[in-house]
């Protein structure tokens, strides 16, 4: 799964969660820190209220919501990524633990993920 597509479920699956009282807590909890720290990117880029817009209407700002994180930082950022899948190890557990969520970035130099896409690196 692509960084971008990990975030934007991992908000969804997170605002959607219906899980026992506890879980829901720890739920709660990582989505506020995916939350906070998408908003943080986003604010830095002068997109501050689209984290706002997509919660508000998922369905109806998803595909614009998707080029402004496409375009942001946030993509590559570990700690936003770590927070997405910490969501998804709540939410899904199974899913996270049989990898299908997993993105590590440690020491990467000229990062690509994803199907289809080309990249030329010269350091």
């Amino acid at each position: 799964m692509d960084p971008v597509s990990m975030i934007i479920g991992a908000l969804l699956a997170g605002a959607g969660a219906g899980v026992t009282e506890s879980a829901q807590s720890a739920v709660t909890g990582a989505y506020a820190a995916l939350r906070e720290r998408l908003v943080g990117f986003l604010s830095r880029e002068g997109r501050r209220d689209a984290v706002d817009r997509f919660e508000e209407d998922p369905a109806g700002e998803e595909e614009r919501f998707r080029a402004e994180l496409s375009a942001s930082a946030a993509r590559e950022d570990a700690e936003v990524l770590a927070a997405a899948r910490r969501v998804w190890e709540l939410v899904d557990p199974a899913a996270a633990a049989a990898g299908r969520f997993q993105v590590d970035l440690r020491d990467a130099k000229g990062v690509q993920v994803g199907d289809g896409n080309v990249q030329i690196n010269r350091f």
